[in-house]
């Protein structure tokens, strides 16, 4: 037998993670077979020549005329470009993901995914499923369903893939310490469960055997029954008013996810998949980018269709429930990083509006440290470039703690304005570095800025110039 060399073992996954990927790897090829059915040509060559040829005899035998080449790019973007990996930036990416992720004030912040949930599936009902996700029995005993079950399992997001070796493990360690993987699990579970009852009130019937809400079940018909067909359609509600969980049931759960969190590729943009070494452009900024497109498609989708009335519904609900969430999030980020002195009723209005920016703006992390900084320059690059911004903080860093002041005008700017050493680096430490900045760096910070003004004041009661 042989014998594998323990200095080599890390670089093997764990027994169970490989089973477990052959059997994703597995299952991703079979699917992709029953997808294309009777075109699929399996025997084609090795690698993705198959597809190639698949896709080459689903335009013959579809008859898609001019529209072969639209086609031929998505199904080429999805199933085989998407599915490579970012290449030499995936250490970047990593980096990324360990320096603004792996901490429980991220954690906080995918709290206000609800929020979607919310507006998606209503307040009441994601309230509840949230609820009882914090052992609120009076909300009910259980939830109906769990990711696990609609094949999410360990997954985040499309955009944060996990090969289980290399640094890909260190993050989902480093997720699962921080507590963002857990936050994460809550927030989906709750839109799941809350997008079944509201499928549950839409199939209801009255005492008299007729449809309770007639308008919103034909909605909901002329959505899934043009998805499912007529039986499969018929199938899935018969299951959904039993309470029967059967695959069509899980179909749902997973496409009404989908339209507010970027579980799998096919919900990700065509530039991103094509782009192997480009995907760092669209690091942090796949839910941003989708909840755009869910804000579109309640609102602007609407206007297009002449429903003004439902378009500016649409938009209150939204305001209130991202708005509220997130408000609400940010004083639970506060209590992270031990300030909860900072939690104070009056800036709530300012906040809240603030938040409101998040909606429109692709990365969520970006425009948090915006609201800190009010460094709009900084903020817009953050908002084109990569997050890449580890690597240059960590030089800068270092490069000014073995900067000794050498003239008598730098000494003495050094005596009267000490440098805080690695003040930028801190707050990347994975695990507690926000909670270690906050107080160290920019606890400080404020209380100098507010100690300055109060001077200010005493000095110049008047405000005179």
């Amino acid at each position: 037998m042989m014998r594998i060399n323990e200095e080599l073992i890390d670089e093997y996954m764990d027994p169970i993670e490989a089973l477990e990927t052959y059997i994703l790897n597995s299952i991703n090829k079979t699917e992709k077979a029953k997808f294309f059915g009777n075109n699929a040509r399996l025997s084609a060559g090795d690698g993705n020549q198959y597809i190639e040829d698949s896709i080459g005899a689903l335009e013959e035998s579809a008859n898609l005329g001019a529209r072969a080449p639209e086609v031929r790019q998505i199904l080429r973007a999805r199933l085989i470009d998407g599915e490579q990996g970012a290449g030499a930036m995936q250490t970047l990416k990593n980096i990324s993901y360990m320096s603004f992720l792996s901490n429980p004030t991220a954690a906080a912040t995918q709290l206000g995914d609800v929020g979607f949930s919310a507006a998606q599936n209503g307040f009441f009902r994601s309230t509840k499923n949230l609820m009882k996700q914090m052992g609120r029995q009076k909300f009910g005993d259980k939830l109906k369903y769990d990711i696990d079950e609609i094949g999410l399992g360990k997954n985040v997001s499309a955009e944060i893939g996990n090969t289980g070796k290399g640094m890909d493990k260190a993050v989902e360690k480093l997720f699962n310490l921080s507590g963002f993987t857990k936050v994460d699990r809550v927030g989906k579970n709750t839109s799941i469960n809350s997008a079944y009852e509201r499928a549950m009130d839409v199939l209801k019937l009255d005492a008299k055997g007729k449809l309770a809400n007639p308008k919103q079940y034909q909605k909901f018909k002329n959505e899934w029954e043009g998805i499912l067909g007529k039986d499969d359609f018929d199938s899935m509600v018969g299951a959904l008013r039993n309470g029967r969980k059967t695959e069509d049931t899980k179909y749902y759960l997973f496409s009404e996810l989908s339209k507010i969190q970027p579980i799998s590729l096919s919900q990700m943009p065509v530039g991103y998949l094509t782009s192997k070494n480009g995907k760092i452009f669209y690091t942090l900024k796949s839910f941003a980018l989708k909840q755009l497109d869910f804000a579109r498609r309640k609102i602007l989708n609407e206007i297009g269709r002449g429903e003004y009335k439902s378009a500016f519904k649409n938009t209150m609900v939204l305001s209130a429930a991202l708005g509220g969430s997130q408000t609400f999030t940010d004083q639970i980020k506060k209590l992270t990083v031990g300030s909860p002195e900072e939690i104070t009723v009056e800036d709530m209005p300012d906040e809240f509006v603030e938040n409101l920016l998040k909606v429109v703006l692709l990365n969520k992390y970006s425009i948090d440290k915006l609201g800190k900084t009010k460094d709009a320059e900084t903020f817009l690059k953050d908002l084109i470039a990569p997050p890449i911004s580890p690597l240059f903080d960590v030089a800068r860093d270092t490069l000014e703690y073995f900067d000794k002041p050498e003239t008598y005008d730098e000494v003495m700017s050094s005596i009267r304005d000490p440098k805080v050493p690695f003040s930028r680096t801190r707050r990347l430490i994975p695990g507690f570095g926000r909670a270690y900045s906050e107080q160290t760096v920019d606890k400080p910070k404020r209380r100098e800025k507010e100690f300055n003004e109060m001077m200010r004041q005493i000095r110049n009661p008047m405000g005179e110039e």
